[in-house]
C-alpha cells in the first residue's frame, strides 16, 4: 500500500474506494458506505470471500467523505479548520473525491461512519497502534473526523 501523506486520503486504499464510489450511482453508493460501516461494527457481516472483514485506511477515507459534507467539514484536510468545505469553490474543482461524495448522507449514515471511525481510529485498536501510534498529526485530524461525526450524529436524533 503506498501512502504519501497523513491525510484521509493520502494513500491507495483511500484513492481505490473514492474511485469505486465515483463510479455509482448516489443510491449505490449510500448503500456501499452502510455497508463497510456496518462490516466495522460487525465483522462477521463481512463476505466470505473477503480477505479481511475491511481495510481501516479505506473506512477512514469513507468516513472523511461523509464529514466533509458536514458543517465544518474543513477539518478532514485541517483539524484547526472548522470552516464548511465548499465542493462548489474555484480551488476545490480538481478534488478527486468530488464525484465521490453524498451531498446529503443523513443520519443514520452519518451515526455509522462515526461509529465505524470510532472502532478504527480507538487508540487500543490494532491499527492504530501499529499506524498512528506516536504520529500526533495524523492522530489529531483522526480525532477531528471523529468529532465533526459525533456532534453531527447528535445533532440529528
Amino acid at each position: 500500500m503506498g501512502t504519501w501523506g497523513d491525510g484521509p486520503f493520502d494513500n491507495d486504499q483511500a484513492m481505490d474506494i473514492i474511485g469505486e464510489l465515483a463510479e455509482m450511482e448516489e443510491s449505490e453508493r449510500r448503500e456501499h458506505l452502510q455497508k463497510l460501516f456496518a462490516t466495522v461494527l460487525d465483522p462477521s457481516s463481512a463476505p466470505a470471500d473477503a480477505e479481511i472483514p475491511f481495510w481501516p485506511k479505506e473506512v477512514i477515507a469513507a468516513a472523511s467523505l461523509i464529514a466533509l459534507v458536514l458543517p465544518g467539514g474543513s477539518v478532514v484536510f485541517d483539524p484547526e479548520n472548522s470552516d464548511d468545505y465548499g465542493p462548489e469553490a474555484e480551488e476545490n474543482a480538481d478534488d478527486e473525491w468530488l464525484d465521490a461524495l453524498l451531498p446529503e448522507p443523513g443520519g443514520e449514515l452519518i451515526r455509522l461512519a462515526s461509529e465505524a471511525l470510532q472502532v478504527v481510529a480507538d487508540p487500543d485498536s490494532k491499527w492504530f497502534t501499529d499506524w498512528v501510534c506516536g504520529d500526533d498529526e495524523e492522530a489529531e485530524w483522526l480525532a477531528s473526523i471523529v468529532r465533526i461525526l459525533s456532534d453531527s450524529a447528535r445533532l440529528q436524533h
